[in-house]
């Protein structure tokens, strides 16, 4: 646990230094999700919504977004955001049936 803490902080810092690169705001919402159980926090899903400032068709900050907005009821926005992901998966792939499904299952 001490380690994960020293990871976040320092991802904090690396983010506030580089706030446009793509690959350390995703590291650091990563393990903001890891130590709150998996579950997306305010602080890393703003930090998605950063991703998407920089690299708009970002698949991971695309979905993470879609759930986001989902989950506090703004399920078309959601939807959207989902739909824009599910377009980079493959189709007939095992990751795209998942993500279908998913969004399938917003609108229930």
């Amino acid at each position: 646990l001490g380690e994960v803490s020293k990871e976040a902080g320092s991802l904090r810092k690396a983010a506030h230094i580089a706030p446009k690169n793509v690959e350390i705001l995703l590291r650091y919402g990563r393990i903001l999700r890891r130590v709150s159980e998996n579950k997306q926090t305010k602080e890393s899903v703003a930090l998605m919504r950063q991703v998407l400032t920089v690299d708009p068709e970002n698949f991971e900050a695309l979905f993470l977004v879609g759930r986001a907005e989902a989950s506090a009821g703004r399920t078309d926005i959601g939807k959207a955001f989902m739909m824009r992901a599910l377009r980079k998966v493959p189709k007939d792939t095992k990751e795209y049936i998942a993500l279908k499904k998913q969004i399938e299952a917003i609108s229930k």
